[in-house]
């Protein structure tokens, strides 16, 4: 035995591999599952690997069961970004490798890479390029032509890995054959979910991509995606990306592409589709949006005219009006319908179709939603932009007679159709913030144009409006209070069940009592009436309809104090009706707390049903 200083015999010297291991941090119960997982894929593959030549079945499909579990790790989290850093990737590209005809073995493994690059996660896209992920994908759709599985797991790994504007990336799929197979797809399958997915692949590899955008064209993708089109209508997923795939193609920097779109009938499809689901809000705005898109001269806008074009875009916005998005894009294409020019989006002066626009009711459809949208700033820009081109709307009427500073607030405050214009009143323009001057100016214009606009009953406007919120908010109109006439019910407060005073909108789009609805929010954070959560805790004054309470206070003077008088004396307690006279002044101030009592117990009732 060797001996150390001093006479004590020295330390044995471990092994290396053992020193090391004993240095290795601990494991998390995520990057054990991880590695087990990894420790089977490998093994899978080494058993296959000795088998000599052929497909090994049973070794297949154990290297599916090993790549389906790293599929259903969790993208981005710390069991897939272990396998991705311990050579998950190099292990899946062998299997396909080692399994190339086993259909099973290319979908498990090609799902697993996609759960690693998905969209939110960029970190591994160029390892996946480099270590020759592209070739395996095109050899797995030349092999698997009619294996819908395979099809739909390539154009989903080539979707997600040119998700973002990586120009490199998208460059390196192209010199693959990447684009060519995915149009190969579009030819020959006959799977509606292969053609929708493969829609979304060139979508994602031609978005400003110029040299990609003119290889599809040149390789006939237009045609193909117009023929996917309609040879499935009744597809939601190859109607709406199909639609998308179109205005990709013909966008910045390839816009010249527009025109053989058109050629191709695309304004036909994007028709179609229009008409195809009146309910569906995402196809409904990518089918306004790509219309929008093609209308870029005029003869291609007299062709969507002719074709009921904008009734479309109204339908869109009036079936689906709940829906930030549809309202925005059918604003947007009203906008470019009715403006001058060749150009798209140009909105600087009226074109020749802008009195079929207004013509056809675009003016209370974007009022509409403007009513439901009040504190949206992206459809009050959308549909100020669009109502200043129309003739009959507030805007034009501002900017006629030199007071287009305040458009934006007529349209805050929903004044946003000539009609409305005339019931101004001058307690409504000084709530509105408007100088004397220009609001004087404002009440001798509105008196001359409620001679020629017809006056909308306040009571049937109203209620459209309410009818509206209830359709879109599933919403349930509240119980009107009995008593000898009718109170309308969009103007009683929900909460208190009175006729409100100072009426105020929250986020759910509809109206209450601003005290009420302010001790409600203190305690909840959902919709009175819907009992869905609030986006936010915003409260805008509803001038709109305030003066129409005002009018309606002024016009039943005599059967509001009555039925007052009457709830008073219903309410007033038994023993305080027998109080000598000298104690009368008492039982009004007990009234009123009882009243107010009332109302916070009904906002009591409301919160706990709501819970």
């Amino acid at each position: 035995m060797r001996k150390g200083g001093a006479g004590r015999p020295a330390r044995a010297v471990q092994p290396l591999a053992k020193a090391r291991q004993q240095r290795r941090p601990a494991l998390t119960p995520a990057q054990r599952q991880a590695q087990k997982v990894l420790d089977a894929l490998a093994a899978a593959i080494e058993s296959s690997s000795s088998g000599g030549g052929g497909e090994d079945e049973e070794g297949g499909a154990a290297v599916a069961r090993a790549a389906e579990r790293i599929g259903k790790f969790a993208p981005g989290g710390e069991a897939m970004r272990w396998v991705a850093q311990h050579g998950g990737v190099e292990l899946l590209l062998r299997g396909m490798d080692r399994h190339p005809r086993a259909p099973e073995v290319v979908a498990s493994c090609c799902n697993a890479l996609d759960a690693m690059i998905h969209p939110h996660v960029k970190e591994f896209r160029g390892q996946l390029a480099t270590k020759g992920l592209f070739p395996r994908v095109v050899s797995a759709i030349e092999t698997h032509t009619s294996n819908v599985e395979v099809l739909v797991a390539c154009c989903e790994i080539l979707k997600d890995i040119a998700y973002d504007d990586s120009f490199d990336l998208k460059n390196v799929a192209a010199k693959a054959g990447a684009i060519r197979a995915v149009l190969s797809i579009l030819r020959n399958s006959q799977e509606a979910i292969a053609k929708d997915r493969a829609c979304q692949a060139i979508v994602n590899m031609c978005h400003s991509h110029y040299e990609n955008q003119m290889l599809v064209a040149q390789e006939g993708g237009i045609q193909l995606i117009l023929r996917a089109m309609e040879e499935f209508p009744d597809s939601r997923g190859v109607q709406v990306f199909g639609c998308y795939a179109l205005v990709v193609l013909s966008s910045q920097p390839a816009e010249g592409l527009r025109s053989e779109v058109l050629a191709a009938n695309g304004l036909d499809a994007v028709l179609r589709a229009l008409r195809s689901g009146p309910y569906d809000a995402d196809l409904q705005r990518t089918a306004v949006t790509a219309l929008e898109h093609f209308s870029f001269d005029d003869s291609s806008k007299e062709y969507v005219i002719q074709h009921s074009g904008i009734e479309l875009v109204l339908q869109a916005m009036e079936k689906n009006i709940s829906v930030q998005a549809v309202v925005i894009s059918a604003c947007e294409a009203l906008e470019t319908l009715a403006a001058g020019g060749d150009l798209m989006k140009v909105a600087s002066k009226p074109g020749r179709f802008v009195s079929i626009v207004s013509e056809k009711g675009a003016v209370k459809c974007i009022a509409a939603g403007l009513d439901l949208h009040s504190g949206s700033d992206a459809v009050l820009e959308a549909a100020r932009r669009t109502l200043k081109l129309l003739p009959d709307s507030v805007c034009s009427w501002l900017e006629q007679n030199r007071l287009s500073q305040y458009e934006t607030v007529f349209l805050l405050n929903n004044v946003n159709t000539a009609e409305r214009v005339a019931q101004l009143t001058p307690q409504l323009l000084d709530q509105m913030q408007i100088p004397h001057g220009h609001a004087k100016k404002i009440l001798l214009l509105a008196r001359d144009l409620e001679a020629n606009v017809p006056h909308e009953n306040a009571d049937a406007f109203s209620s459209k409006i309410r009818h509206a919120q209830q359709l879109q908010l599933g919403c349930g109109p509240p119980a009107a209070p009995p008593a000898r006439f009718q109170i309308p019910t969009e103007m009683i407060c929900p909460i208190t069940r009175e006729l409100m005073e100072d009426p105020v909108i929250i986020a759910d789009g509809c109206s209450y009592e601003r005290h009420a609805i302010a001790q409600w929010l203190q305690r909840n954070q959902i919709s009175p009436l819907t009992g869905r959560r609030l986006a936010n805790a915003h409260v805008i004054p509803n001038l709109r309809l305030l003066s129409l309470i005002q009018e309606f206070r002024q016009q039943h003077r005599a059967e509001l104090q009555r039925r007052k008088g009457k709830g008073r004396r219903r309410r007033r307690p038994p023993q305080q009706q027998e109080l000598p006279q000298s104690a009368a002044p008492a039982p009004a101030v007990a009234v009123e707390e009882l009243t107010e009592e009332a109302a916070l117990r009904q906002a009591l009732d409301l919160s706990y049903a709501a819970e």
